[in-house]
């Protein structure tokens, strides 16, 4: 299903990173910008909720 959004290039992407440098982190966002929008959660304390949010965005889309 995540195929139909970035097709539109409406997709969301959670990401985290705890040690990467900036070079790295830009290269990530360009990558998800190209397919939609993203949400840096900056390290791993809100990935949790993040995914169950994003786990039935689809029925809610």
């Amino acid at each position: 299903m995540t195929n139909t959004v970035v097709a539109v290039s409406h997709a969301v992407t959670c990401i985290c990173s705890n040690k990467t440098g900036k070079n790295s982190i830009e290269i990530v966002e360009n990558f998800f910008l190209k397919i939609g929008t993203y949400n840096d959660n900056r390290g791993e304390k809100n990935m949790q909720a993040a995914t169950v949010i994003s786990a039935s965005g689809i029925a809610f889309g």
